[in-house]
């Protein structure tokens, strides 16, 4: 099945996989004239990979977001929560208590 062009594809990953269906998409080019493409993600049968592009299509989003660590979400959160004002206490001890999740995507 031919997709439109811009839309993406879905391509099949070598070796016996548990999901070896891969839907990525072109975010991009290079200076050389080659496209950056992102995964985003993979999937068990081809429809739901054809779905997930869809679904991208029709509400595209930054794929990289979901690379964002525990502390970088919090960091955006408290930036658009607050606007300049201090964080209150509150939320700085609980951020604090979970130092273990930090680094953790």
């Amino acid at each position: 099945m031919k997709l439109p062009n811009g839309y993406g594809s879905v391509t099949r990953l070598p070796s016996h996989r548990t999901k070896p269906y891969a839907a990525r998409v072109t975010v991009g080019w290079t200076d050389d004239g080659k496209q950056i493409k992102k995964y985003l993600g993979t999937f068990r049968t081809r429809q739901e990979a054809l779905n997930a592009l869809a679904n991208y299509n029709q509400s595209p989003f930054d794929v990289d977001l979901r690379k964002l660590t525990f502390a970088e979400v919090y960091d955006l959160w408290s930036r658009y929560k607050f606007k300049g004002k201090p964080i209150k206490p509150v939320y700085a001890a609980a951020y604090k208590n979970l130092s273990a999740l930090h680094d953790m995507p």
